[in-house]
């Protein structure tokens, strides 16, 4: 093989390996449910707080609606005195 077939070669793998390399970047998005959730999904760490799980979530939300029901107590108590 010439060094001209050589480098013809090179160059049309190269061209491949772009190629392939642009569909992947390009291409269509993943449908999986890893891709489309997002991070730390279903854990204390989750950026939603709808999807956090957990007994440390579970925790907070607790005492996040103890306080809500604290502050709508003491608001009755001085509407009613």
């Amino acid at each position: 093989m010439s060094s001209k077939e050589e480098h013809a070669v090179a160059f049309y793998a190269e061209r491949s390996r772009a190629a392939k390399q642009d569909y992947i970047l390009k291409g269509p998005k993943a449908g999986t449910f890893s891709a489309q959730m997002p991070a730390f999904s279903n854990t204390s760490l989750c950026l939603v707080p709808s999807l956090r799980t957990g007994p440390a979530c579970a925790k907070a939300r607790t005492s996040v609606y103890q306080y809500k029901l604290m502050q709508r107590s003491e608001s009755e108590k001085c509407i009613n005195t």
